[in-house]
């Protein structure tokens, strides 16, 4: 997929397993540190350790 790798939204601030304990900046997976830009589709892109990694917008509530 082509895109366009815009400016950055958010960066992973805090890891967790727990659902109740998520908030902006929180993620199971990625590491603390991971730097979180908006493209030009509807896809996200992350940046961990220099390598882009594309992922769908899951927003809540």
């Amino acid at each position: 997929m082509n895109y366009i790798l815009g400016e950055p939204i958010g960066e992973i601030v805090r890891q967790t397993d727990k659902a109740w304990r998520f908030k902006d900046g929180t993620a199971n997976k990625l590491p603390v540190g991971a730097k979180i830009y908006e493209t030009d589709t509807e896809i996200t892109n992350v940046i961990v350790d220099e390598k882009e990694i594309p992922y769908l917008k899951m927003l809540e509530g």
